[in-house]
């Protein structure tokens, strides 16, 4: 098997004067003494604490935008239509895609990036253009498919637990150009871009001078639990496994940005012909288009194979156990705060029949 030798002075997310070259997105990092592992240390609880504290802010930032429509509603009792309407609804999840979402992350990436724990986001060129292609074309159906197998896991605990799981999207229809258009724009477009630089880029490029793994398994956490519900949480963590490694296999995440739209713009495709189409019709839609997404996988998958093309994820600095990491990275008030809130955010979306 050929390695691909890469400088991650840049894909990497940190501070170019922190980063050696290596193979692969190796880290050769040997710290020994004491003053080393309290200093990396220091840095990943400042991580934490800062992504921590990003989580708290699209907490509060997404109740406020709720309580300034409810004060304009006082005023013009008619706005509170648009909750009724498919294409208001979109519009109303895209404004707090950019401002609870977004904003509360650019501010800690800046201020990460101040004070020298990150470096450029990695939006530039993948490694492999070839590669990263058909990466995406194999991971493409493997994130449906896990998804289709997650569900059905979880629809078996439910049954058998006498419990039910709703994420709030329950009945969701599309019918029409516009409606389409802008659940496109809510739930595929929106979601890709944002939340790829939020998990992908924010998060887990700092992390990766603690081991890509490492990086992959914290950043699919968080984007899961910012999901809020028991129907998204499971497949969200796996997808952010995959959406983790490609990101890192790549060296950009604009191959993840691709994917994750592909992901979700199938599901506005099921919903999009469920609402427009025949109940036979829509059904056999649905089927060919997994059946696409399965020969894309296929194709994809040969032509990634020939290739002989790998990255081999680094195993970052050496001076942290595991635990030590896990511990720095979640073990501080602002994300022990915001894990709370989201798991009763979570809890909310369990009932028991």
């Amino acid at each position: 098997m050929n390695y691909n030798n890469y400088n991650n002075g840049y894909s990497g997310g940190w501070g170019n004067e922190n980063y050696v070259n290596g193979q692969g997105n190796g880290f050769n990092f040997l710290y020994e003494n004491q003053e080393n592992k309290r200093q990396d240390r220091k840095v990943l609880k400042k991580i934490g604490l800062l992504a921590g504290f990003a989580i708290l802010g699209y907490l509060f930032l997404s109740n406020l935008v709720a309580v300034i429509i409810n004060l304009i509603a006082m005023v013009y009792p008619n706005i509170l239509l648009l909750a009724y309407d498919n294409v208001g609804s979109s519009a109303y999840s895209v404004i707090v895609s950019v401002i609870a979402l977004g904003g509360p992350f650019l501010a800690i990436h800046l201020i990460m990036k101040k004070k020298n724990i990150t470096g450029n986001l990695p939006f530039g060129t993948a490694y492999n253009r070839k590669a990263a292609v058909s990466l995406v074309m194999l991971m493409y159906p493997v994130m449906l498919f896990s998804s289709m197998g997650i569900n059905m896991l979880s629809f078996i605990i439910q049954t058998v637990l006498g419990i039910s799981f709703t994420s709030g999207f329950e009945g969701e229809t599309a019918c029409g150009f516009a409606e389409i258009a802008m659940l496109t724009l809510a739930t595929a477009v929106m979601p890709a871009i944002i939340e790829e630089f939020m998990i992908r880029g924010v998060i887990l490029q700092p992390l990766r001078r603690y081991g890509d793994w490492f990086a992959i398994i914290c950043s699919s956490l968080i984007f899961s639990l910012l999901h809020g519900n028991m129907v998204q949480i499971p497949y969200t963590f796996v997808s952010g496994i995959y959406l983790g490694y490609v990101a890192i296999a790549t060296g950009s995440i604009w191959p993840t940005i691709i994917l994750h739209f592909l992901n979700n713009f199938t599901s506005v495709l099921v919903v999009a012909y469920t609402g427009n189409l025949s109940e036979n019709v829509a059904v056999a839609a649905t089927l060919l288009t997994y059946l696409i997404a399965f020969v894309c996988g296929i194709v994809g998958g040969i032509i990634y194979l020939s290739m002989r093309y790998k990255v081999k994820p680094s195993k970052g600095v050496r001076t942290l156990k595991t635990s030590e990491k896990f511990s720095a990275m979640f073990g501080n008030v602002p994300m022990i705060l915001a894990v709370i809130m989201l798991l009763l955010s979570t809890a909310g979306s369990i009932s028991f029949e």
